[in-house]
């Protein structure tokens, strides 16, 4: 079995490059996946010897960008203030693992960075209520493909691998939402969806109506706040809401897939001949994830299956039950306490991923974790798999 661990540019230079890569190589870690961009985050690091808590208040690039590169694409990437402060973590990481046998993984974040509609307000995602996002961008918008083929093109020649997060449709995030509504749920999916022009076009190619589809979506979104239906509606049937309620709904949605597909193979392209993983959730209508597709461009996939051992299982066995399932896939594994509660319940979630099928396991995350955790996880990782 090949494993892995994400890790984050402050718990690099904070315990030390050598330090860490020397305990990676102890615990039997190969893919070493450091964050080089990231969206906000306040994060608690239990057994970093400089600090107890990391915030940083906005998304960033955590490595010196080309910066010709950047401006021949028109952007200016927000370069994290640690950067400046402590050093730039990507550089001295590659530095530490130059001698093998670790393969250097740029995890990139790619478009899950509130900030960024507000630097680059034409990249805004459009609500079906007509406003624009403060905080998500449309992926059909070809600066905003831009923008992350910009960002993989300068990963991808200091790394060993490009590992892509958010490289699909996103559920509003990184605001203090207040959007109760008895119908979570079918409001969770419409308050994600896009219907600027660019989105309108890609439902025009799939031979649905925009004007239709934005009028079914108005009436949904009214029956919802209105609260006409007093049962709500389960997680698992919100498709099938969606496709009574929606005439044009099936064209929406293979539009938006469609707009994943071709985002990852522009990013593929972006990063010449470095290997890609896609990094996938379970609400993959949601994100316009069809893994099957994925996979016939070559790209690497991996499903997050976060939660004890009978959570891991679950999520493996509806993967594979999926119509879009792959032939072969890698997971992501959590070692936080509310994950896996002891020692026993580590080994349990690791075996449940081998026998789900998992061709690699990559764990979360190792500033994250306390010394003991780590322990833990070196201990197993030098075992074989039961």
């Amino acid at each position: 079995m090949r494993y892995g661990i994400w890790l984050y540019p402050w718990d690099l230079l904070d315990f030390g490059p050598d330090r860490v890569v020397d305990e990676l190589r102890q615990a039997n870690i190969v893919d070493v996946c450091l964050a080089v961009s990231y969206h906000s985050i306040r994060a608690l690091l239990p057994d970093n010897p400089r600090r107890k808590m990391f915030h940083a208040r906005e998304a960033g690039v955590y490595f010196e960008p080309r910066q010709e590169l950047w401006a021949a694409a028109g952007f200016e990437p927000r370069v994290a203030p640690m950067v400046v402060d402590a050093g730039d973590a990507l550089a001295a990481l590659g530095t530490a693992t130059s001698g093998g046998p670790l393969r250097l993984v740029g995890w990139t974040v790619c478009l899950h960075d509130s900030g960024l509609p507000v630097r680059e307000p034409d990249l805004a995602a459009l609500d079906i209520w007509g406003s624009q996002s403060a905080t998500s961008v449309c992926l059909a918008n070809p600066r905003t493909r831009q923008y992350a083929s910009t960002l993989v093109a300068d990963v991808a020649p200091r790394v060993d691998a490009v590992q892509l997060e958010a490289a699909h449709w996103l559920a509003p995030h990184a605001v203090h939402l207040k959007t109760d509504t008895t119908q979570p749920h079918v409001f969770r999916r419409l308050s994600a969806l896009c219907v600027c022009e660019h989105c309108m076009r890609g439902v025009e190619a799939e031979r649905g109506d925009p004007q239709r589809l934005q009028a079914d979506l108005a009436q949904l979104a009214s029956r919802v706040l209105a609260e006409v239906d007093s049962d709500p509606v389960a997680e698992s049937d919100v498709d099938s809401y969606f496709s009574d309620a929606v005439r044009d709904s099936a064209a929406f949605q293979r539009a938006r897939t469609n707009t994943v597909n071709s985002l990852v193979a522009d990013l593929q392209g972006a990063a010449g001949r470095k290997p890609i993983e896609f990094l996938s959730y379970s609400d993959r209508d949601l994100a316009g994830v069809d893994l099957r597709n994925l996979e016939r461009l070559g790209v690497d996939v991996r499903l997050l299956a976060y939660g004890p051992p009978a959570a891991v299982s679950s999520s493996l066995a509806n993967l594979r039950a999926a119509a879009d399932a792959p032939t072969r896939f890698g997971v992501g594994l959590s070692a936080l306490p509310s994950d896996a509660r002891d020692a026993d319940a580590l080994r349990a979630a690791r075996d449940a991923a081998i026998a789900g099928g998992a061709a690699s396991i990559t764990y979360y995350n190792y500033g994250l974790l306390t010394a003991q955790r780590r322990g833990w996880l070196r201990e197993l990782l030098a075992e074989s798999p039961a």
